[in-house]
């Protein structure tokens, strides 16, 4: 792949980013910020393709870009814990408002941030990069790499909740690659074979999930219910000891799980 096409396909991609920042911004919903994300998680995966193949240092994206991301994933977040509860009905009224109260503020950062020009800089940023010319092997050598680093940090004893988070970003490097490499590239897309898509997909999700819980988890042992609302404060105890468990639980399997595919998995 030359230079000209790495740079096509990187346009493309902050092309699709732009629009979907533009349909992020008129409501701030749920489904739209989650497109938003994953379309920035592909541009990621495949700057992060082109790092690894050139042995530069890392292809730095503005502050300010990354920040709007951040404040995105930070709502969508937020929502997700609301529905929840919700499907749960659970009585949480004073930390749901807090919920929702962080959703208000974060969508007030948003708009102090987006702007349609700053995904125009974005591209001259990225178009000004020299990227080094990929054959048609870079992506295989790409996925053993990142296959083997996701074994190697779940097969570490007891691997902390960070550990399977990274495991599961090495793990969508590759999903996301081998998405746009069999749209873009036909050539490696041939030379790579069949990607194992659906069994990895089912990996991602595992430990996305066991993340989303932890993260319920972790907010839920932070957040201080009002003085009034013993009801509440009972509710949440009890909660955080039963998901305690569940999540002790989950993770222990989830690990079992992620060694023995990624054993068979990674060359």
């Amino acid at each position: 792949m030359r230079r000209k096409e790495i740079k096509a396909i990187i346009r493309k991609k902050v092309k699709e980013i732009a629009a979907l920042a533009e349909d992020v911004d008129k409501d701030l919903g749920m489904e739209a910020i989650h497109a938003f994300r994953v379309a920035v998680k592909s541009l990621r995966s495949f700057l992060r393709l082109q790092q690894m193949h050139s042995g530069s240092r890392k292809i730095r994206i503005a502050p300010r870009y990354k920040r709007l991301y951040d404040i995105a994933g930070a709502i969508r977040e937020a929502q997700l814990e609301i529905a929840h509860w919700e499907k749960e009905d659970t009585y949480l009224p004073t930390y749901i408002a807090y919920l929702h109260h962080t959703i208000a503020q974060n969508k007030k950062e948003w708009r102090r941030y987006y702007t349609k020009k700053l995904f125009t800089r974005l591209r001259k940023d990225l178009d000004d990069i020299k990227y080094c010319p990929m054959d048609t092997g870079v992506p295989q050598a790409f996925f053993a790499k990142r296959l083997a680093e996701a074994y190697e940090l779940v097969s570490i004893p007891a691997p902390h909740a960070e550990q399977l988070h990274t495991a599961r970003k090495r793990i969508k490097d590759v999903l996301y690659v081998a998405k746009t490499i069999a749209k873009e590239w036909p050539a490696a897309h041939e030379h790579i074979g069949d990607v194992p898509l659906k069994e990895l997909d089912k990996l991602a999700d595992l430990v996305g999930v066991l993340n989303d819980e932890r993260m319920r988890l972790e907010h839920l042992e932070v957040f201080v219910p009002h003085p009034d609302q013993q009801a509440e404060t009972d509710t949440i105890q009890l909660l955080k000891a039963k998901e305690h468990k569940l999540l002790t639980t989950k993770k222990t399997k989830a690990v079992r799980t992620l060694r023995s595919s990624l054993k068979t998995l990674h060359p």
